[in-house]
């Protein structure tokens, strides 16, 4: 089996994998399947199962509808890029980044629905205005 596949199967390096051919015993036989290199991987690191550590929660919430629907802010200024409009949280004044499919109809002022992708990056939870100033 190629390394190249095998690590692209288990999810690691090639390095990783050099690592572990190197670590099987002179005497045994290397695995021939993928669950075996799977098993020996998951030996080798120790699995979640076996009391290893937990692996880390991800760093942005997942996606689906955010508790308590969508929050609210203020349009606080049109960068030169299009696709973004800079904002404020109605609830704490926290300044985000919005983005938007075009900028072109928001004016400063304008309450707007977000939905948070990140810390300070949120989207726009629902179409953009069709007309200047008005949803």
């Amino acid at each position: 089996m190629r390394q190249a596949d095998l690590a692209e199967f288990l999810g690691v390096t090639k390095k990783r994998v050099r690592e572990l051919r190197a670590g099987i015993h002179p005497d045994a036989d290397e695995p021939t399947t993928k669950e075996g290199w799977q098993a020996l991987l998951d030996a080798a690191n120790g699995s979640a199962k076996d009391g290893g550590p937990p692996p880390p929660p991800p760093a942005v919430p997942p996606p689906g509808p955010v508790p308590g629907g969508p929050l609210l802010a203020v349009v606080t200024r049109k960068p030169r890029n299009p696709k973004v409009i800079m904002a404020k949280l109605k609830e704490g004044g926290q300044a985000i980044t919005v983005r938007v499919q075009t900028s072109r109809n928001f004016t400063l002022g304008m309450e707007i629905p977000v939905l948070p992708v990140t810390v300070v990056l949120f989207d726009l939870a629902r179409r953009g205005p069709r007309w200047f100033g008005k949803w």
